[in-house]
Parts: C-alpha cells; structure tokens; sequence
C-alpha cells in the first residue's frame, strides 16, 4: 500500500504530465456558467483509521440553474449506499466521506448512527440534498479574475438511523476566488457553516476549503489538481483532508463527461476514491 507521501506525489506527476496543453474552448468554460444537469456515480473506500473497512457509494442527480449573470443556484440529491465491516457504526457525512464513532459509547457518539454496534452493515437510500447559491461580486482581468459569494444549506434527508446521513441542518456563507496566469487558473474556495446536533451526531460548525490549480489543454480537456478539506464537524472527530485530480472532457458544446480520482491524507477522509459523471448544457 502506498504511503501519503507516495500518493501526493503521483498524483502531482500525473496533473504535471498533462500540463502542456494550449488554451481553447475548455478555458472559456470556467468563464461561462450556463445551466445544466449532470448524473454520475462516485465510490470511497477506507479504513478510517481503523483495521475494517467502510465504502460509501453516491449517485448523485446535480442540477445547475443559470438565474441571471450574477446569480447561479446549484441543487444537488444524492442515493447513498453505505457498506461497511466494521464493528462501530459510521455515519455518512456528504461528498462521499464517513466518520468513524470515537469513543466506548453505542448509541450517542460523535460518529454513530441511532443503532447499536454492528458488523457488515448495508444499507442504501435518499442521502443529505444541498444547494449552493452563488452571487458573482467581482469579474474582470486583473490579478484577481472572479470573486463569488455563496451561501450553502444542506438538508437532513438522508436516514441518520441508517447512517445515509447527519440528521442535521449544516448553512453558512462562503467566498470563491480565483485567478489566470498564462492560462493557468488558481483557485481557493472556503466556507464557514454552522450545524445543529441530535442525540446521536453532536455536530458542530466547521471551515470547509478548496485550494487548487487548473489547466486547460486541447479545445475540449481540462484538468484540476487541488486539495480538499474541513476543520472537525463533530466533538470529537478529526479534521478532513484529500488530494483530489479532475478532469473534465468536452464530447460537444453540450455534453460534457468529468471524472476525479482522490486519496485521503487524514483518518477521516477515505483512503482512495473516484468518481464519474455525464452532463449536458442547457
């Protein structure tokens, strides 16, 4: 198995072999938000610093509504499956990430589900909905490209007796800014969400942060290299972290393939993941 180092380090060999692209169509992708729709399949799989294993696999149906050139709402309703061999239970916290319980207790910890310890669960259902609503506040073509305000809510849909989800509301603002150099874009996201707790997930706010790189290559390929992460958003569990490398191919000026392959560098996040997705402009 690969160490943390050692995965940093291919995936920083495989976004810098790709780096030698020219500047087209997938450029003027980041520029123009138009609406769309996209339908994918994401799966993790780690031990979260334990000796068992727990997958979570999400489909998530992502809906993206151009309101205005300012205003862009995004809306998202992922089916979880949860699937996991360890003797504690583990509760889904979104983007494909579990937590796992901390401490002796069974029914009330930071990372459990409303059920007592168990092994081999398998469990499969309606995950946390979110949507994000995004307010363009600067554009132009000066050191900084874009600036955008945000606000996040997020649902408690999922099960939380089943792990599919928090059982709680998790909202706050955020800033995205980015930035082109030679065609290359750099990017930081970062956001403050408050969180209630239940009974059986003593949630509590957390920062959420995206920091990366982006390079178009070719008219209709572009590719991401970023770092991914959270402060903790339970009493007692950890903070999150992962490298994630994207990519997105442009089949047409309205259907669009993406995908990402990611590994965790903290015992909260997963220890490999990826995903794939189809979408169409409209």
């Amino acid at each position: 198995m690969y160490t943390i180092r050692q995965r940093v380090v291919l995936l920083i060999a495989a976004i810098a072999t790709l780096m030698t692209g020219s500047v087209g169509y997938a450029a003027e992708l980041t520029e123009t938000r138009l609406s769309s729709m996209k339908l994918g399949v994401e799966i993790s799989s780690g031990d979260y610093g334990s000796s068992h294993s727990t997958t979570v696999v999400t489909v998530p149906v992502q809906i993206g509504l151009d309101l205005s050139p300012d205003w862009y709402l995004r809306l998202e309703a992922p089916m979880v499956g949860l699937y996991t061999t360890t003797d504690q239970s583990m509760v889904v916290t979104g983007g494909g990430t579990a937590i796992r319980r901390r401490g002796t207790i069974t029914t009330t910890t930071t990372t459990t589900t409303t059920a007592t310890t168990r092994a081999d669960v398998s469990n499969t259902g309606l995950g946390d909905i979110n949507a994000r609503l995004d307010w363009t506040a600067y554009e132009g073509s000066g050191l900084v490209r874009q600036c955008l305000l945000y606000g996040y809510l997020k649902l408690p849909t999922g099960d939380d007796a089943q792990g599919l989800g928090t059982g709680t509301v998790e909202g706050g603002p955020g800033m995205s800014v980015s930035t082109d150099l030679s065609g290359v874009r750099l990017f930081v996201d970062a956001g403050y969400y408050l969180q209630n707790s239940t009974a059986t997930y003593p949630g509590r706010s957390y920062v959420d942060y995206q920091i990366g790189v982006e390079q178009p290559f070719g008219d209709r390929f572009k590719a991401q290299l970023m770092v991914k992460g959270a402060s903790a958003k339970a009493d007692g569990a950890e903070a999150s972290q992962e490298v994630r490398l994207k990519g997105l191919f442009m089949q047409s000026r309205r259907l669009f393939w993406d995908g990402y392959l990611m590994t965790g560098l903290t015992d909260s996040t997963p220890t490999i993941g990826g995903g794939m997705s189809i979408g169409f402009y409209f």
